[in-house]
């Protein structure tokens, strides 16, 4: 189950890249991120803190073919190669990386570069498209967490609306998690609106059997 452990609000003229050194901050954890991610000197700077990175590089990346390496024999594997590579040109090249290309039926192939030379081409390739739930996350706070209309228009307000719908995402999670519920985050806490002046013993008896 995706949840947030750590975030920070930056404004919209910032960019993501800006606040990487933020959240790579424990060694020998795996960082999945996309293009808006990239810079070599940052790659190399996490390869040697001891981080784990699996990230997606852009079309125009430069890239130096070291070593191909055994890629599964089975048919129905999507993965087209596996690669030592070094990044980049003249301003600067990084240190050996490891590229991984993924067929993807009617799209363009999918190229992951890591530094993560212990796990199959196969769980980089899902690592990544583990991705997509951090995707659906935004689309659950965005939809379901009251952030769509802004109630204040100076910073402070957004921040602390933003905030506020966090912490509901996060309760509401703990009590998904402490009843042992099936529904999803938003159906438990559509039934909370509805019961929100009812006691607790009322709101877990609905969600028991018969």
């Amino acid at each position: 189950m995706v949840h947030p452990e750590q975030f920070e609000i930056s404004n919209a003229s910032e960019h993501d890249h800006d606040y990487l050194d933020v959240f790579v901050n424990q060694p020998l954890a795996t960082y999945v991120f996309d293009r808006g991610y990239i810079d070599f000197e940052s790659f190399d700077q996490m390869k040697w803190g001891g981080y784990f990175f699996v990230s997606r590089i852009k079309k125009n990346t430069v890239i130096h073919v070291v070593e191909n390496l055994d890629i599964p024999k089975d048919k129905d594997s999507d993965v087209l190669s596996d690669q030592y590579v070094l990044l980049g040109g003249r301003g600067y090249l990084t240190s050996l990386l490891r590229l991984v290309t993924i067929r993807r039926k009617g799209r363009s192939d999918l190229r992951i570069i890591t530094n993560d030379v212990f796990k199959t081409a196969e769980e980089i390739g899902n690592l990544y498209h583990s991705r997509w739930q951090i995707e659906l996350f935004f689309k659950h706070m965005k939809q379901h967490m009251t952030i769509k209309t802004y109630y204040s228009k100076s910073e402070v307000g957004v921040e602390n609306q933003l905030i506020m719908a966090m912490i509901v995402y996060l309760l509401t999670l703990l009590i998904k998690l402490e009843l042992n519920l099936k529904p999803t985050i938003f159906q438990i806490l559509r039934h909370l609106r509805s019961v929100k002046y009812e006691s607790y013993a009322y709101f877990k008896a609905l969600f028991e059997p018969g």
